[in-house]
């Protein structure tokens, strides 16, 4: 016969703990590295540098907590640069005819920026625009958690908006 192990809360009281009692906290979702898992799991853009001009292209991934910058290198090699939305001081785009070029500044890298060239012109500008949303709904304090939605790439970009005519 197993023995159960006991904690005591408050004088006089005890908490009788079993596996299923702990199985079934597991299964409700009360973990909140699990919480953060799904929610980064969820993107909210993910573009590309435009092939011809690099030959291995690069990835931008914007998620609710993070960008994401995967660098290809030579096959089946790369590097990745994840940023937190708390961590980025600037963020730029340089368009031209055809291409852009952003890039970020962050609280580490803040002597050299870095950048991502090549990317399709509409894109630069829409990852710009939707880190300055996430950037300013930080700073607002803003809990995701509350705001999550369908159409929220679309609000955080409209918020990060530059104004200007294009």
């Amino acid at each position: 016969m197993k023995k159960k192990k006991t904690k005591t809360l408050i004088e006089g009281e005890a908490v009788v703990l079993t596996k299923e009692d702990v199985l079934d906290s597991d299964l409700k979702g009360d973990d909140p590295l699990e919480e953060l898992q799904k929610e980064s799991d969820k993107t909210l853009f993910r573009t590309k540098t435009v092939f011809p001009f690099t030959l291995f292209p690069d990835t931008i991934i914007i998620d609710y907590h993070k960008v994401s910058i995967i660098r290809k290198k030579f096959f089946m090699s790369e590097s990745i640069d994840s940023i937190n939305h708390g961590d980025i001081l600037h963020v730029e785009a340089e368009t031209g005819p055809l291409f852009s070029t952003i890039k970020i500044t962050t609280k580490y890298f803040s002597e050299k920026p870095i950048e991502i060239e090549y990317l399709g012109k509409k894109h630069g500008v829409k990852v710009r625009d939707m880190l300055h949303g996430l950037i300013a709904a930080r700073q607002d304090d803003i809990a995701f958690d509350d705001v999550k939605k369908k159409g929220m790439a679309k609000e955080l970009e409209q918020i990060g908006k530059a104004d200007v005519d294009e």
